[in-house]
């Protein structure tokens, strides 16, 4: 009976091992095995570092075909359709910003990744050779592994809980070195939660603008975050938060900020503008008027004006 049940579970093993990994659907296979506690809220660093470690034996086209299979903020599943991706702008950890397309299973989602995510670069090992992409980070939970512990209150049934529990985020672990377990990190060393899409193929196959969502967030933002994954996401990423983000993105009071730089921007264009057009009328004049003063004066050097001839005299009469 033993060695039956051990040559059952090595049957399984050995499927699960084989299992190939080359479509959304085979990812979703292996969502028991990436979740041992079955909660992804908040764990999508999981997802991600699944596929990085084995990105070495699969082409680029299948590396990005799986990471479109995920929601990088909430964790859940996806399918690759119109309706899961989003045209987002997102500031770089370093500085500037970058638009691409990001994929959610909820629009919830894409305003939590507006306030917390950045964009960063990590070279990748495929089959095809190794390249830069550009993927999705949060600044690590694990620099106050303490913050975990604490309790909050959840907007959806009111209780309190600390932030590791079984019902809210208990895949978000700390090594004892200080690092998110299971995490892949970035160039810029921040856990990655997902990849950034920003070539021109990903933007044709059909997307939402993040954009048209802005009231929908702002509303959200004011209700307590009742929706979506509620403040999970918020909670750990906030943790060891990134710089604020520059005024034009995200969903903030950013619109009327963005009409008053466009107005003081054309304003000042105008200036410079009309500035310039005086100055060269100027020039322009007072070149004109010096070559009406040579004429004159060749005109009283000489004692004969030719028949049709105007005079600077008959000018300025």
């Amino acid at each position: 009976m033993v060695a039956s049940t051990l040559v059952a579970l090595a049957s399984c093993l050995a499927a699960v091992v084989a299992q190939p990994l080359s479509t959304v659907d085979d990812l979703r296979m292996q969502y028991d095995n990436i979740f041992k506690t079955g909660n992804r809220n908040a764990a999508s660093h999981l997802w991600a570092s699944y596929i990085l470690n084995r990105s070495a034996s699969m082409p680029s086209s299948t590396l990005s075909t799986l990471f479109r299979g995920f929601c990088p903020v909430s964790g859940s599943p996806l399918p690759d359709q119109p309706h899961t991706r989003y045209y987002v702008n997102l500031p770089r950890v370093n500085s500037g910003t970058v638009e691409g397309i990001s994929h959610h299973c909820c629009w919830p989602c894409i305003c939590d990744m507006q306030d917390h995510v950045r964009v960063d670069t990590k070279s990748i090992q495929t089959k095809d050779g190794t390249n830069s992409y550009n993927v999705l980070v949060i600044g690590d939970p694990c620099l106050k592994p303490e913050k975990l512990a604490e309790p909050f209150t959840d907007p959806f049934s009111g209780l309190e809980s600390p932030l590791n529990s079984p019902n809210a985020a208990p895949e978000v672990k700390c090594t004892a070195n200080g690092k998110l377990a299971g995490a892949v990190y970035s160039d810029g060393g921040y856990p990655i939660i997902g990849m950034f899409f920003t070539d021109q193929a990903s933007k044709d196959k059909g997307y939402t603008e993040a954009s048209i969502l802005d009231g929908k967030c702002a509303a959200r933002k004011k209700q307590g975050y009742n929706s979506g994954m509620g403040l999970i996401f918020h909670l750990v990423a906030n943790i060891s938060p990134f710089p604020p983000a520059p005024a034009t993105i995200g969903y903030s009071d950013a619109t009327t900020e963005i009409d008053t730089n466009r107005s003081q921007s054309f304003l000042a264009h105008a200036l410079v503008s009309w500035g310039g057009a005086f100055s060269f009328a100027l020039v322009a004049g007072a070149v004109v008027i010096s070559l009406l003063l040579l004429v004159r004066r060749r005109h009283r050097e000489s004692s004969n004006v030719s028949d049709g001839e105007i005079s600077l005299d008959d000018l300025s009469a």
